[in-house]
């Protein structure tokens, strides 16, 4: 069978230090500074994961545990947590308490 020529690698890279974030308007600080990865990390682990033929690529331990969780978890719980996250991110985005 020929080889490819092209191949296409997702990594779903969390909090990386890039321009990213800051372009977005988002203060670096709303999240824990364990939970941010430097871009060579990300990089460097997402090719090595393409040289192995991985379709997506989860770089960093802390979002590999995470993801492992989230699967382990139920639809309903899953669902609770990004209703929960998603009314964090606006309170943060609008300087108003996160309720609960």
């Amino acid at each position: 069978m020929p080889r490819a020529l092209a191949a296409i690698t997702g990594a779903p890279s969390g909090y990386t230090f890039t321009e990213f974030h800051d372009v977005m308007g988002m203060d670096r600080n709303t999240v824990s500074r364990s939970m941010w990865m430097g871009a060579e990390e990300v990089v460097a682990t997402s090719l090595r994961r393409l040289d192995s033929g991985k379709i997506i690529v989860v770089p960093g331990w802390r979002y590999k545990l995470i993801c492992t969780l989230l699967k382990l978890l139920p639809a309903r719980a899953k669902r609770a947590i990004g209703l929960r996250a998603g009314e964090r991110r606006n309170a943060i985005n609008t300087g108003r308490k996160a309720s609960g």
